[in-house]
């Protein structure tokens, strides 16, 4: 895979190369002048770049980045009574809790804001790479960094990790499930979709294929 980068940020995007080499994916560097719209129009093939705002995933004209920044007003508004995952997760407990299906790990970071001690997994180097480099930006963050530390970022297949708890006589509280890929009614035409995936969503479809590996 490519890695883009602005001139200015090479350093860093040699720094994610030499991280994503070591989990076992092979990149190539590409200087750019500017990763613009221009950019995104020309360049359609999944591809990894690296910029002022760290890095981030492209591809068919779109980017995206698990951008927790981004997450800040939904926080504020946030509270246990409003939200139906806390209820559901009962955040109000403080819970220790493993979210196996990370995605883009906007659900932690609620979950950490209300409470929880979260272990974050996620088995996919590129994606892990990605919620691992939104977490240091969030660490730099006044507001973020009151809470971000209940967030432990896990590399590992959720499955084996649930397991490896188990043999280890580890308990948690919850464990959270929230699949990119729902399963469909084999005896049934595809549901319609309701609405467009969002271009984020789009994004990780593309990284991630449906069976999970």
């Amino acid at each position: 895979m490519h890695i883009y980068f602005e001139v200015d940020f090479q350093e860093q995007a040699q720094l994610y190369q030499a991280v994503l080499c070591s989990r076992g994916v092979t990149t190539d560097l590409q200087p750019i002048e500017k990763l613009n719209a221009r950019f995104l129009r020309l360049n359609p093939d999944l591809a990894l770049c690296v910029d002022e705002n760290g890095l981030w995933l492209s591809a068919n004209g779109m980017k995206m980045q698990p951008d927790w920044k981004a997450e800040i007003p939904r926080l504020k508004r946030a509270s246990l009574k409003s939200e139906m995952i806390a209820r559901a997760c009962q955040l109000g407990e403080k819970p220790v809790l493993v979210d196996a299906t990370a995605g883009l790990g906007h659900d932690s970071l609620l979950m950490a804001y209300l409470g929880a001690q979260i272990q974050l997994v996620e088995r996919h180097p590129i994606l892990f790479t990605l919620l691992e480099d939104s977490k240091a930006q969030a660490q730099r963050d006044p507001f973020l960094n009151q809470f971000i530390d209940r967030i432990q970022l896990v590399f590992a297949d959720s499955a084996s990790y649930l397991q490896q708890l188990d043999q280890e006589a580890t308990t948690v509280d919850v464990v959270y499930l929230d699949p990119m890929f729902p399963q469909r009614d084999q005896n049934q035409q595809a549901i319609k979709k309701q609405a467009q995936v969002k271009k984020q969503m789009q994004l990780l479809h593309l990284l991630l294929p449906e069976d999970g590996e």
